[in-house]
């Protein structure tokens, strides 16, 4: 094989290596669960999962059945495998309040408050690639 062959070789292999592994060089495993309040499904609750080594964390928010879906890189693609430290946060309104609307009060968690912090929450999963990673978990108010 001459010269510039091997090496037209050697550039289509590692094409090939980056677009097998997505590009990012970050795996992931699909995580999806539940999450009920005092054995009720919430719609809207944000779950995020935080690699306990660091790393990108995971996010899914839940439907009005009270399921979600963890993305980490792209839509769906789970978290990355590893323990997780996690936690449930609810936000009543992504869009600013119209100019004439009265100012904005906190609004109080539907759920304790210690589920907010990942220093606090007491919640951990372990997530592993080749294996269903669904958990379900029912919040105390």
């Amino acid at each position: 094989m001459s010269g510039s062959l091997r090496w037209m070789a050697i550039a289509a292999a590692g094409l090939v290596a980056v677009a097998g592994c997505g590009g990012t060089g970050t795996a992931t495993a699909k995580v999806n669960g539940k999450v009920t309040v005092a054995g009720q499904p919430m719609e809207g609750i944000t779950v995020t999962f935080y690699p306990t080594g660091g790393g990108r964390p995971a996010v899914g928010i839940t439907d009005s059945s009270g399921a979600f879906t963890l993305s980490t890189l792209a839509s769906g693609d789970g978290a990355v495998p590893g323990s997780h430290q996690v936690t449930f946060t609810k936000v009543e309104s992504s869009e600013p309040p119209p100019s004439d609307a009265p100012p904005m009060q906190n609004v109080p968690q539907p759920f304790n408050a210690k589920y907010s912090a990942a220093q606090s929450s007491g919640i951990t999963a372990e997530v592993a690639t080749g294996k269903t990673n669904e958990f379900t978990w029912d919040l105390e108010k």
